[in-house]
């Protein structure tokens, strides 16, 4: 099973690196990753919003079967660390290795130009 994460093109971190761009061309590229960033960052608040509302339907159940006890506590505590944990890991996925990829690649090549950075 593999995980798909989002990453660079690997020609273009190639060009990137040998200094192949214009800084303008650079500042294109960043728009255009920019847009597709913040695309996929609604569609990650989507599935925020879908994720909270299935734990708060899951705890409200269980509250109703289980009462104040022990086990809903422990299913609070359980069900927030995995939630945080999952959708950090989803976010890192489809976000932030894209944006931390451009950022090397660009520091490492143009360390002039840090305004050009996420």
């Amino acid at each position: 099973m593999n995980i798909y994460i989002t990453k660079l093109d690997h020609q273009l971190r190639k060009n990137i690196s040998e200094r192949k761009y214009t800084v303008r061309e650079l500042e294109h590229i960043k728009e255009k990753l920019t847009k597709e960033s913040n695309t996929r960052q609604e569609g990650f608040k989507r599935a925020l919003l879908i994720v909270l509302g299935i734990t708060a339907l899951m705890l409200v159940m269980i509250y109703l079967s289980f009462g104040n006890s022990q086990i809903f506590w422990f299913t609070l505590a359980a069900v927030t660390i995995l939630d945080l944990l999952i959708l950090t890991l989803c976010w890192f996925a489809c976000i932030g290795f894209l944006k931390l990829q451009f950022n090397n690649t660009v520091k490492k090549a143009y360390p002039e130009h840090t305004d050009i950075l996420f």
